[in-house]
């Protein structure tokens, strides 16, 4: 009986392990890189939209009836 839960454990540590491995294999081998911005790249963005105040409106909710 311990034999078999020697052998039971021993393999979830071995899964474990090389999930673990294989989630850091992976994440290392493809680095995030963020872009950087350079002076040029900021000049030439889209200018910034402009926002204008619009009045509420002046139409009125009509309540429902219930029939």
């Amino acid at each position: 009986m311990q034999r078999r839960y020697f052998w039971q454990l021993l393999l979830l540590l071995i899964v474990s392990l090389t999930a673990c491995g294989a989630e850091t294999a992976v994440s290392t081998a493809t680095p995030t890189r963020t872009p950087t911005l350079t002076p040029l790249a900021i000049s030439q963005a889209a200018p910034a939209p402009t926002i204008t105040n619009t009045p509420p409106s002046t139409a009125t909710a009509v309540p429902p009836t219930i029939t």
